[in-house]
């Protein structure tokens, strides 16, 4: 698959660094399913995935929204890339991976858990493809149970924290990825990737594709031509204010709907997803937040806002 390679370069590395990448992602790679707890507990993780493990995804459950998502780790934390530095250079600043339950955990005295457990799932996805899907879908199907036991909608989104090409999940006993091989589970992703939505649009009956707006002049010309065909897009205001209140009517003429309220967005009722700015460590300075100062962040006050 032409499009994996971009998401297996790593960054540079001092030599110590390079020996403990090297030294666990060998250690990943000869781990054999053994059954799930047993498999999890080898590889040094609780879990892969879950469902209602970010204040947003949790607020979805009010709604009866149950997604089942993979928190991954970025580029300069796990060595691997995750994002396309293409499409994700004026965003990757100001990335979620560090907010929420990540951002607190670096003050436990535990040290940063959440974010060792991302970087081990991550180095896990590329150094042993089979083990991690095994464990993905044990816990989809756990999830996909729970949630029709309890009369809710079930739904995946693969990537919470990556930007991966979703053929790319590949079933190991069906030989079919993800999608695919689940015609009855509605799966959804934002994604910066424009190849890769022109390849994926109206593939899969399952999926739903949103495009995430990062500001810069070529992402708005496509941001219209995809809205201009029917399609959904993100875009971040400069707001922390996740009720809705604060964010514009329209954006380039579009119906903005509130994309806090929960996560499931193949039922937005307008085509521009707004979303406030979610507090990250990059934004916090001696304690105290400030807005970053970035064409990704759209400004309330913008010509294009109304």
């Amino acid at each position: 698959m032409l499009e994996e390679k971009q998401f297996k370069e790593t960054r540079p590395m001092s030599l110590e660094e390079w020996k403990e990448f090297q030294s666990e992602m060998s250690r990943l790679a000869a781990i054999k399913w053994n059954g799930y707890t047993k498999t999890l507990k080898e590889v040094g993780i609780n879990y892969l995935g879950s469902v209602g493990q970010s204040s947003k995804m949790a607020h979805g459950l009010q709604y009866n929204f149950h997604t089942y998502c993979v928190y991954l780790a970025s580029y300069d934390l796990c060595g691997i890339q995750v994002c396309s530095y293409k499409y994700a250079a004026n965003c990757k600043d100001t990335c979620l991976v560090e907010s929420g339950q990540a951002r607190l955990s670096e003050y436990s005295s535990k040290g940063n858990f959440v974010m060792r457990a991302r970087i081990l799932k991550t180095r896990l996805f590329f150094a042993n493809r089979e083990v991690f899907m095994r464990l993905f879908l044990h816990e989809m199907k756990r999830y996909q149970k729970k949630c029709l036991n309890e009369g809710g909608i079930f739904s995946i989104r693969i990537n919470a924290t990556s930007d991966l090409n979703p053929e790319l999940f590949i079933d190991p006993d069906k030989n079919m990825n993800i999608i695919e091989a689940n015609p009855d589970i509605m799966f959804y992703d934002y994604t910066k990737v424009v190849p890769r939505i022109e390849k994926l649009y109206g593939k899969y009956k399952n999926y739903f594709m949103v495009y995430s707006y990062d500001g810069s002049p070529a992402s708005k010309e496509y941001a219209l031509q995809y809205l201009a065909k029917g399609g959904h897009v993100a875009v971040v205001f400069g707001t922390t204010n996740t009720n809705g209140n604060s964010l514009p009517k329209k954006w380039c003429g579009y119906d903005v709907c509130c994309g806090d309220d929960y996560d499931y967005r193949p039922i937005d009722p307008a085509p521009v997803c707004g979303l406030a700015f979610k507090i990250t460590k990059g934004s916090v300075k001696d304690g105290h937040f400030e807005m970053p100062n970035t064409s990704f962040i759209v400004r309330l006050d913008d010509k294009d806002c109304e």
